[in-house]
């Protein structure tokens, strides 16, 4: 019977201390958490208040429905350029508020002016809400093609501008940090990226490690082949300077190849729109006439037997 009793005395006060210990680490006074947090409240000050109550009901929804460990929805974000903290809470805030909005604030008015309420109308709700929920999802793929051409459009150029860097002198951080402060309002969205890796270098991240994440972080085919390319270059000796320049050159002929791919497309593009618009017009001018003068002849031959 003792022997019992101190087996609880002792887990009581295993359990003890485990919630004491856990208190202590939530409670304890951090001062980089501080910090942190008095910027993030900072640049929270900064925004409008009808952005600042907006994101406050989105993070407030997401709790119904947002799913902590969906990788792919965190890499689908990172795509499309949105890595803010809360960026997964608001996404799955706004499925979760647009879910609710769209049927009851969009649809019952057709409703009512259509159709007038009746045992039916539930039927309506189902589309919009579906609509509601997936209008995030496609949103988020808009922003990551669009993203993603614009990073593809600008390879080409800044990293030729990075081999003649290299080639003349520079090493391959420098030369990217070079470029990357010279790259125009169009190049947003690669010169982010470029910061990022940088910053990760300068944190102590190695090369290869920042190179990698460079890919991940984008989805970007030609950005995954950069990588490869560098990472080889440094385990091999190569010239960095040497496969960039080829580099460069295979990424010219590959848009020059999208050209003239899209080009192509132009025709079968064209065909619809003729077909539908153009067509029906062109026919009815060139008809419009013989078909007035044969009413007219028909009417006046008719108008004369009788």
């Amino acid at each position: 019977m003792q022997t019992i009793y101190f087996a609880l005395l002792g887990l009581l006060f295993v359990l003890i201390c485990a919630i004491g210990w856990k208190a202590m680490q939530q409670w304890s006074p951090d001062p980089l958490r501080r910090r942190l947090d008095r910027l993030a409240s900072r640049a929270d000050a900064e925004k409008p208040d009808g952005q600042r109550q907006l994101n406050r009901l989105l993070l407030f929804l997401g709790r119904f429905s947002n799913d902590k460990n969906s990788l792919s929805t965190r890499t689908r974000l990172t795509h499309a350029g949105w890595r803010a903290p809360t960026a997964h809470a608001m996404y799955y805030g706004a499925k979760t508020g647009l879910l609710v909005l769209f049927p009851l604030f969009v649809l019952p008015l057709v409703w009512m002016k259509l159709y007038g309420a009746n045992e039916h109308t539930w039927l309506w709700m189902l589309p919009a809400a579906a609509i509601g929920f997936y209008l995030p999802d496609v949103i988020l793929k808009r922003t990551i093609g669009r993203r993603r051409r614009q990073i593809t459009n600008s390879i080409p150029n800044t990293m030729e501008l990075v081999a003649i860097s290299v080639e003349a002198g520079l090493g391959l951080d420098a030369a990217i940090m070079r470029v990357a402060i010279s790259m125009g309002a169009h190049d947003q969205a690669l010169k982010q990226e470029f910061d990022s890796m940088l910053l990760e270098l300068n944190a102590g991240v190695t090369r290869e490690a920042a190179l990698r994440s460079l890919a991940t972080r984008t989805g970007v085919e030609e950005l995954r082949t950069l990588a490869s390319l560098l990472i080889q270059a440094d385990r091999f000796g190569i010239s960095v300077g040497e496969s960039l320049r080829a580099y460069t050159a295979m990424l010219h002929v590959r848009r020059q190849q999208r050209a003239e791919e899209e080009a192509g497309k132009i025709t079968v593009k064209l065909l619809f729109p003729l077909v539908l618009t153009i067509f029906p017009v062109l026919i009815m001018v060139l008809l419009a006439p013989a078909v007035i003068q044969i009413y007219r002849i028909l009417f006046a031959t008719m108008g004369g037997q009788s």
